[in-house]
Formats: C-alpha cells, structure tokens, sequence
C-alpha cells in the first residue's frame, strides 16, 4: 500500500442528525458506546499503525464479507462462482474523534494510486461521501458498534453532513458521468481506466442495493415463517388448554363416581384408596390401592357373614307333642284349680 498522498480530507457528522429528511436510515447510535470503541485501545493502534483503511464504495467488503479484506481476496457471487479481487485501498484514516454533542470528526489521507485519484476526482465532483464500515447490533431503535474499520467513500453517505465538501445550493443533484469522469482524469487516471472505475463504484452501488433486497426478502420470508411459527403455537397452547380443561373435566367425573360408589360399597374404601383410583399418576400412587387388596387376600371369607342379596328360609322348628295334645288334658288352661280351693 502507498503511504503517499494525494491529499487529505477532514469531515465532521453528528451521530444524532443524519442530515436527511426523506431519505436514509436513523441508527440509533448510543453515545457511551460510539466513545467506547473510538476510545478502545484496538482503534486507536489501527488508527497508529495506518491500518483503518477504505475503499471506493462498500463492495469490496460486501464481496469479500469481511470488515479487514486482504489485499487479494477471494469473493462469491451471488451465483454462486468465486472471483479473485485485489482489495486495494483508496484512503486511511489518521483522525478520529468524537465530543460529548455526538460529532465525529475524522480525518482521510487520499493514497497515490488509481483508486486514491478516483476517490478524489468524485471528491472534486461534489459527489459521494465517507461512509463508516462497521461492525454493530440492534436492539431495538438502537444501534451498538463493537469494531470500526475505516471509512468507504460511498455515492450516498447515509450521514449527509460526511462529506469533505459543502453542497452547493445550486448545485446538480445528480451530476452526469461525464462531468465525474472529466474530474477523475484530472487526477491523472486515464480515460479507458477512469471509465472502468466510475463504472464500478456505480456497479458497487448496485451491488449493494441488491444486497440489501436479498437481506430484505430473506427478511420477510423470516418474518412470515416466523408469524406461520407463532400462529401455530398459539393454536397448540389453545389446543393444550382445552385438552386440560377437559382432563380436569373427566378426573371429577371420575372422582364424584367413585365417591359414590365408596359410599355404597360393603368395604370401606379410604379417601387414599379412592384418590389411586381416581387419579394414578405414578406407581407410588397405587400403593394405597395394593395395600387394600394384599389385605383382602388374607380374610377368610368362609367365617364371616358375608352379605347375601336373599337369605334361604329355615322351616320352624317342631313343637313339643304334649303342646298339641287334647285342649282338655293336663296342662291346659280349662283344667287350672280354681283359688278357692287352696
């Protein structure tokens, strides 16, 4: 990588305003945490060593998927085939700050070669701008940086103010090709390659945009398999309380029979007992109902009196014969003396 410069650009954006009024993403960076890693002692050694290096456009990183590609790296397409891209930078940060109101102040060196004298030729064009390439979460509205690795020069920043030049009120809001191209071969590309560059940092553009409809339709699938996911958890929590509600139905069915049937039953039946009936649930439960029945296996039923639905009729028993001799006889009431006659 050359160390020499072209020139050197400074910007400064506010983390809270992204400038924009119609256009553009709010982040939701956190201030705490955007001081921590620009203060983190592995940002500020990159920052010493000239290593927080950018690149004309963000594609190089979305090819390669890696905030530090090499110098040649290997990319995959979307179809699926692997190219070989040299990753070479157009600029290195040597500045970072950020005070207490959330603005960022950096400072780019533009580096002499091809890809520093293109960035510089849409720099003199009043086009594009400096883009953080970062790595981060969501939670919620909020975003949180865990790593920063430099800044692309992008066609549309998505903080407006990024730009090493005031936006002229006059100005074209989009400059033609080959005006841009015109300020590129300033710079001292020549046309064939001032061209394939401009061409490309447009291509990367596209890239990107395409990059985000894949995230964003792979998105949207996600959230439709996700309400499909919760739609079916729902019906199966309903499905669950309704198979409860109904045992819960059937096991007082089942207790308020067996109650009754207790209470008619020629042996006692306890509370215990009746609960294993009713209700097992485990072989412990049971234990009742075996003690009841190991029980009843050592009566013999022979020496008690079992209740019987119809008891037999024993015939009476004779009565004496000197009972039914002549009513006149002795013994009968006609034939008792008389007081008198004691």
């Amino acid at each position: 990588m050359s160390k020499n410069k072209l020139n050197k650009v400074t910007c400064t954006f506010n983390i809270f305003e992204n400038g924009r009024s119609y256009s553009g993403k709010e982040r939701g960076y956190v201030l705490d945490n955007f001081k921590k890693i620009i203060d983190s002692p592995e940002t500020q050694e990159r920052l010493k060593l000239r290593e927080m290096v950018g690149y004309v456009g963000h594609g190089i990183r979305e090819l390669t998927n890696k905030l530090f590609p090499g110098e040649t790296d290997v990319a995959k397409l979307d179809s699926g085939k692997e190219i070989v891209i040299k990753a070479i930078p157009a600029c290195v940060c040597t500045e970072l700050n950020i005070d207490d109101e959330g603005n960022v102040t950096h400072s780019q060196e533009i580096l002499d070669n091809e890809e520093g004298k293109t960035l510089l030729g849409l720099h003199n064009s009043k086009v594009g701008g400096f883009s953080i390439a970062a790595r981060g979460s969501e939670t919620g509205a909020n975003t949180f940086l865990n790593q920063i690795s430099g800044f692309d020069y992008v066609i549309n920043p998505n903080f407006a103010n990024n730009r090493g030049y005031v936006l002229d009120s006059t100005a074209e809001e989009k400059p033609n090709f080959a005006a841009i191209l015109d300020a590129i071969k300033q710079t001292g590309v020549n046309e064939e390659d001032a061209e394939n560059r401009l061409q490309q940092w447009f291509d990367s553009v596209e890239l990107s945009y395409n990059q985000n409809q894949m995230y964003f339709h792979e998105l949207v699938k996600l959230q439709a398999l996700y309400d499909h996911l919760n739609q079916e958890h729902t019906t199966l929590v309903n499905d669950n309380d309704t198979l409860k509600q109904t045992i819960e139905k059937e096991a007082q069915q089942r207790q308020s029979l067996f109650a009754e049937f207790a209470k008619n039953s020629p042996v006692v039946i306890t509370d215990a007992v009746a609960n294993a009936l009713v209700n097992p649930s485990t072989v412990e439960d049971l234990e009742p109902l075996k003690a009841l029945l190991d029980n009843a296996t050592k009566i013999d039923g022979k020496q008690l009196p079992l209740k019987r639905s119809k008891r037999s009729q024993e015939p009476p028993s004779p009565t004496p014969s000197f009972l039914v001799s002549d009513p006149m006889e002795y013994g009968a009431i006609e034939t008792a003396p008389e007081v008198s006659m004691y």
